[in-house]
């Protein structure tokens, strides 16, 4: 088994509850140490210039997780209730969300 702790990426919004197939998720299965890299893409439609990643779970999950802003450079420590907002250009802004790393 994989334990009852993983990783979730959703990408939710309003128009998604009314459609038949809700909303998408990317998950992996964690440990009660988490790590790991995932390299992820946050692609929008036109006309949307502005997006927010927060992060919601068990504290000690995020006790060293990272996001990785690749095209601004910035690390960003993942905290519970907190948030990262960004312009998004060109459609897509590339990130590294970094678990256990040093």
């Amino acid at each position: 088994g994989f334990g009852a702790n993983y990783l979730s990426i959703l990408f939710t919004n309003p128009l998604f509850e009314q459609v038949d197939w809700g909303f998408t998720s990317d998950f992996r299965a964690m440990t009660k140490n988490p790590s790991g890299v995932w390299p992820f893409v946050v692609k929008a439609s036109a006309g949307v210039s502005e997006m927010t990643i927060s992060w919601e779970g068990e504290d000690y999950l995020f006790d060293n997780a990272w996001l990785v802003d690749e095209y601004s450079g910035e690390t960003i420590k993942a905290v519970v209730g907190e948030s990262y907002t960004f312009e998004i250009e060109d459609g897509e802004h590339h990130f590294r969300f970094e678990v256990g790393k040093d």
